[in-house]
C-alpha cells in the first residue's frame, strides 16, 4: 500500500515511527514524545470519506504544536493541493 511505501522510505532515511492516538499527538510524555511530522494518507473518493479527512485536518491544525508539521498525501492531496495549502490545513502536500 502507499502508506507502507511512505513508511519504508521514511524509516530508511532515519525517521522513527511514533504511533500515538490522534488525541495525543500534541501531548508529549516521557514514554511517548509528540511526533514532529503528522502525515495523513488520503484516498477520499466519496464525499463522506473526504469529510472525515477535513475533520481530521481541522483537529490536527487546532491541536498541533508550533514545531509539528502536518502533511497530506494521496489522491485527495493531489486533487486539492492548492486549497489545502491556501486554507492552511497542511504544511506540505
Amino acid at each position: 500500500s502507499d502508506s507502507d511505501i511512505v513508511r519504508a522510505v521514511l524509516l530508511e532515511n532515519g525517521y522513527q515511527e511514533a504511533t500515538v492516538p490522534l488525541e495525543n499527538t500534541h501531548k508529549p510524555s516521557s514514554s511517548s514524545p509528540s511526533p514532529d511530522i503528522l502525515l495523513t494518507n488520503t484516498c477520499a473518493i466519496r464525499e463522506k470519506a473526504e469529510d472525515k479527512v477535513w475533520q481530521r485536518l481541522r483537529y490536527l491544525r487546532k491541536h498541533k504544536t508550533s514545531h509539528q508539521i502536518v502533511g497530506v498525501l494521496g489522491c485527495m492531496a493531489e486533487r486539492l493541493q492548492a486549497r489545502l495549502l491556501e486554507e492552511n490545513m497542511a504544511d506540505l502536500v
